[in-house]
């Protein structure tokens, strides 16, 4: 694994902001959980992370390197999608306990 760190990272689309000015640094071996309300930009960020959205402002480095122009096959990293309507009938615990937990749900 490697540390990701997310540096003022914005996203627009025309003349409106999806996302604004995120910092994040994400050590070696951490877990981080994006949580929110839809639409407020976490799949967005996530997608820039990975490669498949271009950015608009800011840097994002995954270990030592400045990934923000490299294609989605050199960062060496992957993004998973959840089924969302296999979780509805989950409150918030036990959806962020069968993430932790990696059970399968379908």
């Amino acid at each position: 694994m490697a540390s990701v760190a997310l540096k003022n990272l914005c996203k627009k689309f025309g003349q409106t902001s999806v996302v604004k000015d995120v910092n994040v640094e994400i050590g070696d071996g951490e877990f981080l959980v994006f949580v929110g309300p839809s639409g407020c930009g976490k799949t967005t960020t996530l997608r820039m992370v990975v490669g498949l959205e271009s950015l608009s402002e800011g840097e994002i480095h995954i270990g030592n390197r400045l990934v923000n122009n490299l294609p989605p096959g050199d960062r060496d990293v992957a993004m998973v999608f959840s089924k969302l309507c296999s979780l509805f009938s989950y409150d918030r615990e036990q959806k962020f306990r069968i993430c932790i937990e990696g059970k399968r749900v379908s």
